[in-house]
């Protein structure tokens, strides 16, 4: 149902970071981050919490019937090291040694970047045209000061 879903960013993997399923969310931040799922699995893509941390977290008594533990919920920093990291709101749950992320973009965050990306827009624009302006009236001064002569 999520398999071609970019928003939402799905994934199962092993404790060794192995991915063994993937939706199109996910597939794309792999690839934005730069990071080859045959090299090393997905463990990198976790700068907080760690991939560590979420393997060494214990469910916390959150366990249901068929023993699916919540390991994580919040934000997850997801990206490569030295490189793009985004925000995401989610949760790791646990089944033995298999974890399945689940996870979104953070809206807000996306709508400030893109307020501010209208506003840098909007004051380029400005300044273009108080540059085209300014140059006119260089061109007329320096005309005016020439026929002077």
């Amino acid at each position: 149902m999520l398999r071609h879903v970019g928003s939402v960013v799905v994934g199962v993997f092993d404790k060794d970071g192995r991915l063994i399923d993937s939706n199109a969310g996910l597939n794309s931040l792999l690839e934005f981050s730069g990071i080859q799922q045959d090299k090393g699995g997905i463990r990198q893509i976790f700068m907080q919490p760690t991939f560590e941390d979420l393997i060494a977290l214990q469910g916390g008594g959150l366990s249901i019937a068929d023993q699916v533990e919540l390991s994580f919920s919040g934000v997850l920093n997801i990206g490569k090291k030295d490189s793009t990291v985004r925000s995401l709101h989610g949760s790791v749950d646990r089944r033995g040694n298999i974890f399945m992320l689940v996870a979104e973009y953070d809206i807000n965050e996306y709508q400030r970047l893109s307020a501010s990306v209208l506003e840098m827009n909007e004051e380029m624009a400005q300044m273009q045209r108080e540059l085209k302006k300014l140059n006119a009236d260089l061109r007329e001064s320096l005309k005016t000061h020439l026929s002077l002569r």
